[in-house]
């Protein structure tokens, strides 16, 4: 794969889950081996929610 789609791929969150997934489903790997994964997940739920809170207009 051409190493700008590579360096994209890090960003989206769906490499995350399916190589979380696969590690446990595939390969019998435990949580403590894809914290990475889980904590890069997290951390895009934050900003998606962080980013959708900013956009709300308080309506009062």
């Amino acid at each position: 794969m051409p190493q700008v789609l590579q360096l994209i791929s890090e960003i989206l969150p769906l490499k995350h889950a399916v190589f979380s997934l696969s590690q446990i489903m595939l390969h019998d790997k435990s949580l403590n081996n894809i914290l990475p994964q889980l904590f890069a997940l997290l951390g895009f739920a934050v900003v998606c929610l962080a980013a959708g809170t900013a956009t709300i207009k308080n309506r009062s």
